[in-house]
């Protein structure tokens, strides 16, 4: 699928009235992000630029906040594709991971706290989590 047709198929549920309202509210978040992609023609960013203007004065007053939020971005032209360009997963600290460790052994012994006592209880690969080097900067 291309630009022209996720932005065609996005505009269809916005438009439908037996789209939840919750499902309509990601709509100008998802859109914004396919006008800041290098593949996107101008047409189809004036297009997006409409919709989203289209729904600045909705009676929904969520969809309306977003519509306001992501159609004020179009203002900041070229600033608007560092704004919305993918953000990088963050590194884990130590202490992360081993709060995360105590999560997965706390939620496994739940799923598995049926068992005997005297029964010995491992936890499998999948929920063990291995510390990784933390970068060294930007």
């Amino acid at each position: 699928a291309n630009d022209k047709d996720l932005v065609e198929f996005l505009v269809s549920i916005i438009d439908s009235p037996y789209a939840h309202y919750l499902t309509k509210q990601f709509i100008p978040a998802a859109v914004t992000k396919i006008s800041s992609w290098h593949t996107t023609t101008y047409i189809e960013q004036d297009r997006i630029q409409e919709l989203l203007a289209k729904y600045t004065t909705s009676p929904e007053l969520e969809l309306q906040q977003r519509a306001v939020k992501f159609a004020s971005l179009f203002d900041l032209g070229e600033l608007r594709e560092g704004v919305l360009k993918c953000i990088p997963p963050p590194e884990l600290k130590a202490t992360v991971i081993s709060v995360l460790r105590s999560c997965r052994v706390w939620s496994f012994t739940l799923f598995c706290g049926n068992r005997n006592r005297n029964q010995s209880l491992q936890m499998p690969q999948m929920y063990q989590l291995q510390p990784q080097p933390v970068g060294t900067g930007l």
